[in-house]
């Protein structure tokens, strides 16, 4: 599974907000070099099964606060549908090939995943850690701006 090549990562840090999750997706729509990148980089995430795998994936994909947007399916009240996104598509790939696991395997850790995004959320803010992140994020979009 693993070559011993360092793969480098696409995800400094997981998107806080949604602006800059679509900008991210949609530079992986364009590029199949970057995508390919980010599906070998999923693919050697470790984990002891497909939950696992999901769980250390999505940290590193998108904060507590960016979750709670999204639901696999988009429902509930404003939710974006993840499944339809190249990210889902990317992870539902890595796992099913690095990892062997099925596409419905994937498909149910994501929406127990996303299922649980407000628990993470209500743990995330009480410790104040998402209110930094999403002005961070907001400074480095602002900064793309300018450029």
């Amino acid at each position: 599974m693993h070559d011993g090549a360092e793969i480098p990562s696409l995800l400094a840090q997981p998107f806080a907000l949604n602006s800059a999750f679509l900008k991210f997706l949609g530079e992986l729509k364009v590029s199949k070099e970057k995508a390919n990148l980010l599906k070998k980089q999923f693919g050697l995430i470790g984990g002891k099964n497909v939950t696992d795998c999901i769980n250390r994936i999505m940290q590193q994909l998108m904060t507590p606060t960016l979750a709670d947007n999204y639901s696999q399916f988009g429902r509930g009240s404003n939710n974006h549908n993840f499944s339809q996104t190249v990210a889902c598509k990317i992870i539902t790939g890595a796992l099913t090939q690095y990892r062997k696991f099925s596409e419905a395997e994937v498909s149910h850790a994501l929406v127990e995943w996303f299922r649980r995004s407000g628990g993470r959320l209500k743990i995330a803010m009480s410790k104040g850690t998402q209110q930094r992140t999403v002005e961070r994020e907001n400074n480095e979009m602002q900064g793309d701006e300018d450029n």
